[in-house]
């Protein structure tokens, strides 16, 4: 099913121009005669997708006039129509079969139905960013205007009293994306692009390099660790990682051991370099992610959305999240980006 999240079958270009097009022209509220083409609006359009889902498709672009990253989020616009079209079935199905599904099903065709209008979505996007930057969890930059939604990095380290209730520890650990209201339409959404991967795909990079360290290779630690596993739950023994503060002590310890293997490539390759093969050095993204702080910061961010904000991320599976890129992010631990590619919930 993971496919289902980021991996689908993607629509061409051609498509995918004719959509955004329509949308641009309708959204703007433009003249037949002065139709915007894709050109206009975007200097640069990846052709190819960086993630198709089950309704729509992602592409990588820049903002003409302002050079700005972001991503595009495109809607198919059928798949509205094939999803009402399921759900009547299983409705009429259970009508005759099972009475006691229809109002449950028919809950879910309403509230799905706010997916398949990105402009809500947008609307989403911007109160979660705004929600979490009042909280001292996301830190903006936006050309300067940071205070329009409460908190900036400064006043935040200044523990403001009047916003940024976040423990010190949880500020600035996530990044929301500022949506483009003036570009979303029902079937378009753009938003800041932020490099980063998916949360899935950094925790196995990490796993690896794990192994790599106790001179093992992927298959044979994971073995080990189902084994040790097996023999604690058989001992009725609780296995217990390293704490949050531990696992800081063991990557500062790598990191020490980091810079001084860097600092004798430098040397090396200063005095040597005529008699040696140039030294690599190590960035820090080669350091280990703190699982135990990504837990707490998980924990945090997703509390305050729901026990504080009442507004929260309800679809966070792994293609929703994303590791940040970044030596200064990864060393601090860990960054959370929303995506939002199915949107939020909130209390009324």
């Amino acid at each position: 099913m993971s496919v289902l999240q980021d991996d689908c079958p993607y629509k061409s270009f051609e498509e995918v121009r004719a959509i955004v097009e329509a949308d641009l022209n309708l959204n703007l509220k433009l003249k037949a005669e002065k139709k915007v083409k894709l050109e206009d609006v975007f200097v640069e359009f990846e052709r190819r997708p960086i993630g198709a889902a089950s309704i729509g498709q992602v592409h990588r672009a820049k903002l003409r006039g302002t050079n700005e990253s972001v991503v595009v989020k495109v809607q198919y616009p059928e798949v509205e129509g094939l999803f009402r079209g399921d759900v009547r079935t299983m409705i009429m199905f259970c009508k005759v079969a099972q009475p006691v599904h229809v109002p449950a099903l028919e809950e879910i065709e309403v509230q799905f139905m706010t997916e398949f209008d990105y402009r809500k979505e947008a609307l989403q996007l911007q109160t979660v960013r705004e929600n979490m930057v009042r909280a001292g969890l996301c830190f903006v930059n936006d050309n300067g205007n940071a205070d329009t939604v409460c908190c900036n990095k400064e006043r935040a380290f200044n523990k403001s009293k009047s916003c940024c209730s976040a423990p010190s520890q949880f500020m600035g650990v996530c990044e929301v994306p500022r949506p483009y209201m003036d570009l979303c339409s029902k079937n378009v959404l753009v938003m800041e692009y932020l490099d980063g991967q998916k949360l899935a795909d950094g925790l196995q990079q990490d796993l690896e390099r794990h192994a790599i360290r106790n001179g093992q290779t992927l298959e044979d630690f994971r073995a080990d660790q189902e084994q040790k596993d097996r023999e604690a739950r058989v001992a009725k023994i609780e296995l217990m990682g390293p704490s949050a503060q531990e696992m800081d002590h063991y990557i500062a310890l790598l990191d020490g051991q980091r810079r001084l293997k860097n600092l004798k490539a430098m040397l090396n390759n200063l005095f040597s370099w005529r008699r040696r093969p140039r030294e690599e050095y190590e960035g820090k993204h080669t350091l280990p992610l703190n699982h135990a702080r990504l837990v707490d910061e998980l924990l945090y961010i997703h509390g305050h959305q729901i026990l504080v904000d009442g507004y929260f991320n309800g679809d966070p599976h792994p293609g929703n999240i994303l590791l940040l890129n970044g030596d200064d992010k990864r060393a601090k631990s860990f960054s959370w980006l929303f995506n939002l590619l199915s949107g939020c919930s909130g209390s009324p």
